[in-house]
């Protein structure tokens, strides 16, 4: 049983294709397939079953068909929307630093940096291979689906972003081709990264042992490239010993992802830790300058921004040179450029639930105020991109 939120503004599935990311919740509308067609049950759906029978109607609009049987597991449905516009943004892992589980995170999610886009006709990209990695590998390996081209977008090789790697499903399966992508000359050091991750001391299987087939690409900030069939745009972030962001255009939808930085007035990060703020050079202010505006150039226009929000104000006043941003400096760089929704991102350990509904409110409330959508990103949220329709998805989670 898979359950497929439809969304208020749109009437567009949150998930498509028939992948089983797991349970869909939404405050208003809920569809549920069992394979043989739409139901719905509160025995699987939840507190939010009553409301889903005014909705099953809009299936027609949604264009539900089931899926064939190569396309997934048995019994997975796949609905279509009209609008072949959009984009799928699904966060697998929405936490920095390290892994947080427990009962304190369950809401907001523990896993480490990993955000899928995918396209309606099922083309899809993943940027960063945080512990969410690992749990998209076993969706796609729950719905047949391990093999095949996938390429991996990597904002840089701290080890929140790239721990999931070993773990992800179809780098053990014969059938799939693992294109990486990162910054030189990460590019270069990647393999023997991984190869250390990976060696037998810590992981039973070796990356040279690992069935998929490997290629590595460089990234060069401000040359794009496409992967998959979306255009990327990669530009350079301010971060100790370097990270870029990608900006990603499929059909008429855009997304960027901007992790892991810190702003571009107080500190220039170069390739070394900063023990602390240190004076800038006029050579250094320009190049914070030159940083910030190609974020701002790259960023221009799109539906949907997703910032590392790591600290709050007081947090960043502490550790500035630590190399990551605040929901007011995300704010303050995305007003007046045309983006309808920036999604807070990579959030804190330290970070309760109780704490990020807090900063949800209070953020939603300054987003609005400058008529921007602003969503707090949970593991398992699925976001329609496009069309520029305020769909109130930040009510829409699925989880497994």
């Amino acid at each position: 049983m898979y359950c497929v939120p439809v969304l208020e503004s749109t009437h567009e599935p949150a998930v498509v294709d028939g992948l089983p990311v797991g349970k869909v919740a939404h405050r208003r509308a809920v569809v549920c397939c069992n394979g043989d067609g739409p139901a719905c049950s509160a025995r699987h759906c939840g507190p939010v079953a009553h409301e889903c029978g005014p909705f099953l109607a809009q299936l027609a609009t949604c264009g539900y068909s089931r899926a064939l049987p190569s396309a997934g597991a048995p019994g997975v449905c796949s609905l279509r929307s009209l609008n072949r516009s959009t984009l799928q943004a699904i966060f697998w892992g929405v936490r920095g630093s390290y892994p947080t589980p427990g009962p304190e995170t369950v809401r907001y999610g523990g896993n480490t940096a990993c955000v899928e886009i995918r396209s309606v006709d099922g083309d899809r990209i993943v940027i960063d291979a945080g512990t969410g990695l690992a749990r998209l590998g076993e969706a796609l390996a729950a719905g047949n689906q391990a093999g095949g081209q996938f390429d991996l977008l990597l904002s840089h090789l701290h080890w929140d972003h790239v721990q999931g790697l070993p773990y992800f499903a179809p780098c053990h399966n014969q059938a799939a081709r693992v294109a990486i992508h990162a910054l030189r000359p990460d590019v270069v050091k990647l393999r023997d990264i991984v190869r250390g991750v990976a060696r037998h001391a810590f992981f039973p299987v070796a990356l040279d042992d690992m069935a998929a087939q490997f290629d590595f690409h460089e990234v060069h900030p401000g040359r794009r490239f496409r992967a998959a069939a979306f255009a990327v745009r990669p530009f350079r972030l301010n971060h100790p010993f370097g990270a870029v962001g990608y900006r990603i255009d499929g059909g008429s939808a855009s997304c960027a992802y901007v992790c892991d930085t810190a702003p571009f007035d107080l500190l220039l990060h170069k390739k070394h830790f900063l023990k602390g703020p240190e004076p800038l050079s006029p050579a250094d202010r320009r190049q914070l300058q030159a940083l910030r505006a190609s974020l701002l150039q790259a960023v221009e226009g799109c539906d949907t921004v997703i910032y590392d929000t790591h600290y709050t104000q007081d947090e960043y006043a502490r550790f500035p040179h630590y190399g990551h941003s605040t929901p007011d400096h995300a704010l303050d760089l995305v007003a007046g450029q045309g983006i309808a929704r920036l999604v807070l991102f990579h959030h804190a350990p330290n970070h309760s639930d109780t704490m990020m509904d807090e900063i949800d409110a209070q953020y939603r409330r300054k987003g609005e105020a400058l008529g921007i959508e602003v969503v707090t990103a949970r593991e398992g949220l699925a976001l329609p991109v496009g069309v520029r329709a305020r769909s109130s998805a930040h009510r829409v989670r699925a989880g497994l």
